[in-house]
């Protein structure tokens, strides 16, 4: 009700034109975040971080358990994510202590494909169930991921010591910080699809087919064999 007409309204003034498009949003966001961080100097106060501290960050399962069911919610680990990022800005939480809610966002945004699949996989057809086994093996991957090196105290130190030194360095200048996203977030991506844009990926991996899948593959190629032949009558 508030974002659409909003959105609608920078379409229609940009006249669709996509990259003026990109750099509104791009500003929308920027002024947003920073706007959440001076609302949030407002209003927090000693008592504030203090219930903070020990309801939502108190032990890592609180704070896993937190992200979990606030993704869950909202559907947006995006969303999740962003709110917490001024807490560690502001020193309220340590990035330590929010890993795990970020892990715990990052299983909750699996269940948005399950939801999905779901409701697809409903009639026991055979595209829902091949849609339900990828939307498992995402948050079965999440999870198993978790379980295996979570407990490990030198693994999940790694992130978070890349995170603070990337900050750091992130933090000299605001065009630093462009670059950095620019070629993390896009020219690496697309340069890699553009340099295995002819590799057989068969050539070194076999992937193993599930029985669902196999069977909309045979009917998909059935139904494109001879498009312009039609069935042939029943001699009798």
């Amino acid at each position: 009700m508030i974002v659409e007409p909003i959105s609608n309204l920078i379409v229609g003034i940009t006249q669709e034109t996509g990259w003026i498009i990109l750099i509104v949003a791009f500003g929308l966001l920027y002024f947003s975040l920073k706007a959440l961080v001076n609302a949030l100097k407002a209003i927090l106060d000693q008592d504030l971080e203090q219930k903070v501290k020990k309801y939502l960050f108190g032990s890592w399962w609180q704070a896993m358990l937190f992200g979990l069911v606030i993704t869950i919610a909202v559907q947006s680990s995006s969303i999740t994510t962003s709110v917490i990022v001024p807490l560690v800005a502001l020193g309220v939480v340590l990035a330590l202590q929010v890993l795990p809610y970020f892990l715990g966002a990052n299983i909750g945004t699996s269940t948005t494909a399950l939801l999905a699949a779901l409701a697809l996989g409903s009639d026991g057809g055979a595209e829902g169930t091949a849609a339900l086994m990828v939307a498992l093996v995402h948050m079965l991957f999440d999870i198993f991921s978790i379980i295996l090196l979570f407990p490990i105290k030198k693994v999940r130190e790694i992130p978070v010591w890349l995170a603070k030194k990337s900050g750091e360095f992130l933090a000299k200048s605001q065009v630093t910080a462009i670059v950095y996203i620019a070629v993390i977030f896009y020219l690496l991506p697309f340069g890699g699809i553009w340099l295995t844009r002819d590799w057989d990926i068969g050539t070194f991996y076999e992937p193993t087919v599930p029985e669902e899948v196999e069977v909309l593959r045979s009917g998909g190629d059935a139904s494109n064999e001879n498009p312009g032949e039609s069935a042939p009558s029943n001699p009798q």
